[in-house]
């Protein structure tokens, strides 16, 4: 049994009841109460949360009714919180009969916790030691197993990386009284006075649910539309032939992030231009000859996108390491042995200090990390008849590169993904006397030009024209963020202040067209519009595009489009040194 909804087939600002709530979105709910307090919304609509989101403003309940196939229930939410709640939200309900069995809760400091509600206490084990992130989606996983006396047990899964396989808190309890029958019902809650947003809810009886992730590929379906053109009048004593009516036709164009995060893809503005046969007229007399209006339909071909995978998305145990696809360590021919220079350790630093001249000492200077050096050294253990093929592949898979490419590097250690970019720097497989009885032994070695390492989630935040937005760095180490400024917008400007720090902006005197964006890589230091570079219309007083980090820890970041502009999108990685 498994019922979802992603909220995905509303009606932007419409109020979501019992009768709206299903089709395309996925399962109707069987209750919605208070239903003005919760609507359907674009607002921070990103990424796999597209297109719709709820938007939950007061005290309202979203409720199904269950039927599971025995006493365990696996809830799943994701949740955007835009700050933290000034009383107890309890998100997840379940009921046994009539009577309230659990809760999944955040609390005013931001922890999320499972609560027993038979005894009104949290279950010791599942508070998450610390808050939750605000200005962006979390995934909340739990599981709740039910008995018919105080033996009942739960789990509960934080994901901050929304869309990851791997949980940033696990916690789980036991010895509990989630009431003596089945789960009934599962309700879906909001907080009165308080308003934060639900996407892609659902509850399983057979496993966790999971992330829910875009699919590799994305092909839209074929535009079409209809155009008018206005009638001509023709008042002549001959007969009449007008000129052939052509037009031309646009389409704002599509943006498509792909899963990597770090490229967009944006096709081209769709243009084109249509045409009709000229119509014959004939008057035989002193009239007025007025054709009825031409209308017609036009087909755009389909738009299709390539998504490449996610690097790390191939890791499925600890102690493995993907390169470029390719999968060494645990569950492969190459095991780990030792793994050295990755996020444990840090780089060789230059330190910018400078000899004082006139005593002891220097200056002190900025400390500057130097290129990561990572090296692997581990066994290829095969059957004999296996190794010159194992071997080849290996040789095959670390070629050295034509260019300056780099290629991902992901590694998962204690449940962690981290991801860097860099080439292979040396590749040893010595031949001893074992090797040919499919035993051996190897180091490869990787230099990433660029040391600090990437979380494997994309983070993502939406902000309005005039509105403040506080978002989080989970990392030690400033991370660049990818910001998008859809036009309709003038002179368009974005701040980015650290908690306790300076205020930097990046202020630009143009405007960007409706139907185009502005994309600001402040990684590479580059502004373009229509794939046209733009970083001269950048103001004075503004700082260099590559100073608009995101410092570690918290940051408040504030968009000006001229007042009334879409939303800009933020996309950015949590880094580490």
């Amino acid at each position: 049994m498994l019922l979802k909804n992603t909220f995905s087939g509303g009606t932007d600002g419409a109020s979501i009841t019992s009768a709206n709530s299903g089709g395309s979105s996925g399962n109707a709910f069987n209750l919605v109460s208070s239903s003005s307090a919760v609507s359907y919304s674009s607002t921070n609509a990103t990424g796999s949360r597209a297109p719709l989101v709820a938007r939950l403003t007061g005290n309202p309940t979203m409720a199904w009714d269950l039927a599971l196939s025995g006493r365990t229930a696996y809830p799943r939410v994701y949740v955007y919180l835009p700050s933290y709640p000034s009383s107890n939200l309890d998100v997840v309900e379940l009921d046994a009969g009539i009577n309230t069995a659990a809760y999944i809760r955040i609390t005013t400091t931001g922890t999320v916790q499972i609560v027993n509600a038979a005894t009104s206490s949290a279950v010791t084990g599942t508070t998450t030691p610390s808050a939750i992130p605000t200005g962006q989606w979390v995934r909340i996983e739990a599981r709740f197993t039910g008995a018919t006396s105080t033996t009942g047990t739960c789990e509960l899964q934080v994901f901050h990386n929304a869309d990851s396989a791997t949980a940033t808190f696990t916690g789980s309890g036991s010895g509990q009284n989630f009431r003596t029958s089945a789960f009934t019902v599962i309700s879906f809650r909001g907080l009165s006075g308080y308003t934060y947003y639900l996407d892609d809810v659902a509850v399983s009886d057979t496993g966790y649910v999971g992330p829910d992730q875009v699919s590799v590929s994305l092909t839209p379906d074929t535009l079409t539309g209809v155009w008018a053109l206005p009638a001509p009048a023709v008042s002549l004593g001959t007969e009449a032939a007008p000129a052939t009516l052509t037009g031309s036709w646009s389409l704002p164009d599509p943006e498509v992030t792909v899963a990597d995060g770090l490229t967009a893809v944006n096709p081209d503005l769709l243009t084109g231009v249509w045409e009709l046969p000229a119509p014959t007229v004939e008057a035989f007399k002193n009239v007025t000859v007025t054709p009825d209006t031409l209308a017609g339909t036009w087909e755009v071909f389909d738009v299709v996108a390539g998504v490449p995978v996610n690097p790390g998305d191939k890791l499925t145990a600890d102690g493995q390491i993907e390169w470029n696809g390719f999968l060494l360590g645990g569950g492969t021919p190459y095991s780990l042995q030792q793994f050295d220079g990755w996020v444990n350790d840090m780089p060789g630093l230059d330190s910018g200090n400078v000899p004082q001249p006139g005593r002891h000492g220097s200056y002190p200077g900025r400390k500057l990390a130097q290129e990561r050096t990572v090296t692997l050294s581990g066994l290829i253990r095969v059957p004999r008849a296996d190794m010159a093929q194992t071997v080849e592949t290996l040789i095959a898979e670390t070629p050295v590169l034509e260019d300056e490419t780099e290629l991902p590097l992901a590694v998962r250690i204690l449940g962690t993904v981290y991801v860097g970019y860099g080439s292979v720097l040396r590749r040893a497989v010595p031949v001893d006397k074992q090797y040919r009885l499919g035993l051996g032994r190897y180091t490869l070695q990787w230099v990433l030009s660029d040391p600090v390492l990437l979380s494997q989630g994309l983070n993502s935040a939406v902000i309005g024209d005039g509105e403040t937005q506080t978002l989080t760095n989970l990392g030690n180490a400033a991370s660049y963020p990818l910001i998008r400024v859809p036009g309709p917008s003038t002179n368009p400007a974005v701040e980015i202040q650290r908690f306790g720090g300076d205020a930097r902006v990046l202020e630009f005197g143009l405007t960007v067209p409706s139907g185009q964006t502005l994309v600001i890589d402040t990684y590479y230091g580059s502004v373009k519009l229509g794939g046209n570079d733009v970083i001269s219309a950048l103001s004075d007083t503004s700082v260099p595009v590559f100073d608009l980090v995101l410092a570690a820890g918290q940051s408040q970041v504030t968009y000006d489009g001229g007042g009334s502009a879409p939303e800009i999108t933020v996309l950015w990685r949590h880094a580490y040194l």
